[in-house]
């Protein structure tokens, strides 16, 4: 209890006492249909920690097949040759967490329909990004940051009722990113 209390407390000194951004990835409505936010904190020697979360569902990446996520990633961002903080060319390694539930579809006539929950399991894995991150020239502490990477990761789940079952297999996570962010 004492130790959570005592991490709690550095890291919001942490925070308070240092240069933070939130951000928005502006393609996670259009690719996802979902919303993604991030929490930047400037840590010394040119870097920073960015704490990303997402949510979303998609049903265009498999036919007649539909999921929901909800995801966590932490990474670590190393800015090459900046002056300041949040500016210029990186790279960062990320941890990623994320919990997904897959949903079967079918035809009936000529209506796609859900037919329930197929499975619902957890993502862990590693990769990483690199990117740029700009200031907006044209409205005040505003930054923009594109970014491209991937990593690995495996993917643990349960099948429904009707078709019990475990099963693990990895893939490939692919990030990519268009965000707006406000210093604060």
């Amino acid at each position: 209890m004492r130790f959570s209390f005592t991490l709690l407390l550095a890291v919001s000194a942490q925070v308070a006492f240092s240069q933070v951004m939130l951000k928005t990835n502006l393609l996670y409505p259009t690719l996802v249909r979902g919303a993604a936010v991030a929490l930047e904190v400037a840590t010394p020697k040119h870097s920073s920690v960015n704490l990303y979360a997402a949510f979303g569902s998609n049903g265009d990446l498999a036919l007649a097949d539909t999921y929901t996520f909800q995801n966590l990633i932490v990474e670590k961002r190393f800015y090459k040759n900046s002056a300041s903080f949040f500016r210029g060319a990186y790279w960062a390694p990320y941890a990623k967490y994320m919990h997904r539930q897959i949903y079967k579809e079918g035809l009936h006539g000529s209506i796609i329909t859900t037919r329930g929950r197929d499975s619902d399991g957890h993502s862990l894995g590693l990769g990483t990004v690199v990117g740029l991150q700009v200031p907006n020239r044209f409205i005040k502490r505003t930054f923009i940051d594109a970014f491209l990477g991937g990593g690995y990761l495996a993917y643990l789940y349960e099948t429904d009722a009707k078709n019990p079952g475990q099963g693990r297999f990895g893939h490939v996570d692919l990030r990519v990113g268009l965000s707006l962010g406000y210093l604060f």
